[in-house]
């Protein structure tokens, strides 16, 4: 999505809160977010994410969630994220 302006609600992190392998990003959910903090958010009527933000470059990306995995217990154990070109980001919820 380009204009970032329709975004604005969206939690932004930055790009170096996450270890990046290619295209790749993943990160633990403490390194995110302190306090009553929201990882994500609707993004659109039937989408949730949040916004990265470059911290090289300061460009920003939308991340939609794409898919949660539980354990045999149904406790949340990773989100799936990825970008309008495919950049992935896994989040662990430690």
């Amino acid at each position: 999505m380009n204009d970032m302006n329709k975004n604005k609600h969206l939690p932004v992190f930055e790009g170096n809160l996450f270890t990046w392998k290619k295209r790749v990003g993943t990160s633990e959910v403490s390194s995110l977010v302190t306090g009553a903090q929201c990882l994500f958010t609707r993004v659109w009527k039937d989408y949730m994410g949040f916004i990265v933000r470059s911290h090289r470059t300061g460009e920003e990306k939308v991340f939609f969630l794409t898919c949660e995995h539980r354990n045999l217990e149904g406790e949340l154990m990773t989100w799936e994220f990825a970008s309008s070109d495919d950049i992935r980001i896994s989040i662990f919820n430690d």
